[in-house]
Parts: C-alpha cells; structure tokens; sequence
C-alpha cells in the first residue's frame, strides 16, 4: 500500500508544480507532464481499488451483508439448485408469498428490493456464483427504469455482464421479462410503458442471440391495456399471490425444459 501511495504523492506534486509555477511548467515537455497526469491517475486509482475503504464502499452499495450470513448456512452444492436473482419483485415472492415460492424445491431467494442492475451487479458473484447452482433466473430492470427514468446501454451491459459471468462457471442462464406497472398517473404510465417496452424489446432480441431461455412476465401479467392487470398486483408494480402463482408455473416450466445453452 506504501508504494502506490508514495507514486502517487511524487507524481502529484510534479503535476501541481508544473501548473503552479512558470518555470517548472515550461521545463516539463507536454508529454512528460501528460505521462505524469496519467501514472497520477492510474496509482491513486489503483491504490482505492485495493483499499479497505473501497471494499466497504462496494460493500455498502451492493448491500453484500444482507445474504451473507444465509450463504454460510447453505450446503456447498444441492442437485437441482436454481437461484432467483433481482429486486424486490424477486424478493417479495419468497417474504411476502412464500407458499408461491416452490415449497419443496432447491430454489434460492436472492432478490433485495429497490436495487439496480448496477448494484446487482457487484453481488452477482456472492450471491450467486458462490452458491453453485445449476440455474439463475434473472428478473431485473425495474428499478434502472423507476429511478433513473430510462433505459439505456449501461442496464444492458450489466445484463450482459452477468450472463457472461454465470455462463463462464457453467451456470444456466433464465432471463425474464420485465412486469408490467400499473400506476395512477396517466402521463407517468404512458412514460414508464415506453421503458418497459424498451427493456423488454431487448431482453426478447438479446435472449434469441444468445440461445436463453426466457420467461415472458410482462405477457403473463398484462391486460388487454398492456397494463398489470388488477387482479394480480398489490400495488401497481408487485404482483400478489395470484402472480406469483402465474409466474411460479412459467418459471417452473422453463427450469424443466431442456437448456438452449
């Protein structure tokens, strides 16, 4: 740790005098001074990566404490094990309705709510590859969509992203679509609707590509409006128990078809 921090304080202080003083400026060629900025960064970039304080940033972000203590108490491999991977349209499934989450089978819980792709991310390996299932079943977006108020390529490489990292240790891969909303304000609707349809439109193209199977949510819930239909939603956005029995047929179905990759 002394090292990167002694770079970084040397090459610091020669970029600062370049910039402060005339003469030590004009005695630095351009592209010393440019080789300087760069090792500047690159040191104290490298020094936070491997920084007690960035692991507990991370840590924080991604809320790693949240399933830790759960992770240890599972056995190292159980045949059949898939994991359902997301927000809270995951997580309220096996909390809020836990007799609609498989009773009986080796399926995992590992949705947090009001998370992103982006801090999905950074858990994915904890809170999933570490598990060593055979399956995950992914349903994220929602959140990229409610709170950022758009799709765009980075919710798509944080998808992407995971999918590699399952395929790379062998792991199957079920993407889902994402639900439909259901909200009061009709403008908001109207918005949130082309999201949705945005992600979705995606999600169908990129799981084509890649050979995934794929679980359609958002056709399973919707109405003849393209809304979720009242009768399976609690508030708008989570379904109730007749959801999550719908969504526990599809899900099952897909995890007993054959694999397309």
């Amino acid at each position: 740790m002394k090292r990167p921090l002694a770079i970084f304080a040397l090459s610091f202080t020669l970029v600062l005098s370049s910039c402060l003083f005339p003469r030590v400026r004009t005695g630095i060629p351009n592209r010393l001074r440019r080789c300087l900025y760069l090792l500047t960064r690159t040191s104290y970039a490298s020094y936070l990566a491997n920084s007690p304080f960035c692991d507990s940033l991370y840590s924080q972000y991604a809320l790693l404490s949240y399933y830790h203590d759960a992770n240890l108490e599972l056995a190292a491999y159980a045949p059949g094990r898939a994991v359902f991977f997301g927000d809270s349209l995951i997580q309220n499934w096996a909390t809020k309705f836990p007799s609609a989450f498989f009773p009986g089978k080796p399926y995992i819980n590992r949705g947090i709510g009001h998370q992103t792709t982006g801090q999905m991310i950074w858990r994915f390996h904890q809170d999933v590859i570490q598990l060593h299932p055979d399956t995950v079943v992914i349903l994220a977006g929602t959140n990229d969509i409610a709170f950022n108020k758009a799709v765009d390529v980075y919710t798509e490489r944080n998808l992407q992203t995971m999918v590699e990292m399952a395929r790379h240790h062998g792991i199957r891969v079920v993407l889902c679509t994402v639900p439909p909303l259901n909200m009061g304000d009709i403008a908001q609707q109207t918005y949130l609707d082309g999201r949705v349809r945005i992600l979705n439109d995606w999600l169908l193209r990129y799981s084509v590509q890649q050979h995934l199977s794929l679980i359609d949510d958002f056709a399973a819930l919707s109405d003849v409006t393209g809304r979720m239909a009242p009768s399976l939603t609690v508030d708008g956005v989570h379904p109730n128990a007749a959801g999550y029995a719908i969504m526990r047929q599809l899900a099952q179905q897909a995890l007993d078809s054959p694999p397309k990759n």
